[in-house]
């Protein structure tokens, strides 16, 4: 298996689409295309990038050494890598936040009402796959708010 094959098989098990993976790795669409189908390599900005990202096991990814090239991964179907790319995603749009622990509470506070919202309705009324993916999203969304509070608490 090549280092593109064993990118596209980690991609595939963490479950994010290519353009996430290359926004995650802050390239663009066709050079991430060229790493899985092999034209190019990773260059090292791009790899310190992914292991940061997604905890991948370099050594399973450049030589197809088998360890646990994925420390969470497998067992949560790609959840963290989405709350990582949530976060990346946050920090571009809005590249401050708040020196106050209070305010940044209250921004976290104010995610996690919006997911307590969306299962009041899925509760009490609308059980539909689309509340169930909105749910999906809040929880995504308040989880990568607590990182950044968390990240600017430790400087």
């Amino acid at each position: 298996m090549t280092i593109g094959e064993r990118l596209r098989k980690f991609r595939g098990i963490i479950g994010m689409t290519s353009s996430e993976m290359a926004a995650l790795l802050d390239i663009s669409q066709g050079s991430y295309s060229e790493l899985e189908t092999g034209k190019n390599l990773p260059s090292a900005t791009t790899l310190i990038r992914l292991c940061n990202s997604t905890r991948i096991d370099i050594r399973w990814l450049l030589m197809g050494q088998r360890s646990t090239f994925m420390e969470y991964t497998v067992i949560d179907g790609g959840i963290l890598s989405h709350i990582l790319l949530e976060v990346q995603r946050d920090e571009k749009i809005h590249s401050t936040w708040p020196d106050d622990l209070i305010h940044g509470a209250a921004i976290v506070l104010k995610e996690a009402s919006d997911v307590l919202a969306a299962a009041q309705d899925y509760k009490y009324g609308d059980r539909s796959q689309g509340l169930r993916d909105k749910i999906e999203t809040e929880l995504i969304q308040t989880a990568a708010t607590a990182i950044r509070m968390l990240k600017e608490m430790r400087g």
